[in-house]
């Protein structure tokens, strides 16, 4: 499988994971956006950590999960929704980066 295929899965199954987990998702843009309005640097895998650590539920009642593997495409999704949290937010190159605007393009 090749890298962009891989990535679109990954992006498909992270705009799954926010649709299925709306309190931890909320709870994440809360807390970009509040570091961020204090010039604060936001820590994607930090934000996702306190999810891990804490007690959301999914939609489906169940303890909320976060692989590792999403954890870069759903930092593209948070900047898509919240540009302005681009400057703050801490990212290495991806083979998620473009891969939002091109499945939204489709």
């Amino acid at each position: 499988m090749s890298r962009k295929v891989k990535a679109r899965e990954r992006m498909a199954r992270a705009l799954a994971w926010v649709e299925d987990n709306p309190t931890a998702w909320a709870h994440v843009e809360r807390e970009a956006l509040s570091r961020a309005s204090k010039g604060t640097r936001v820590s994607p895998q930090e934000l996702f950590e306190h999810v891990r650590r804490h007690d959301f539920m999914d939609a489906d009642g169940g303890h909320v999960m976060v692989n590792n593997t999403l954890i870069p495409a759903l930092s593209r999704i948070l900047m898509a929704r919240h540009p302005e949290l681009s400057p703050f937010i801490e990212r290495r190159a991806s083979a998620c980066d473009g891969i939002l605007e091109m499945i939204s393009n489709e």
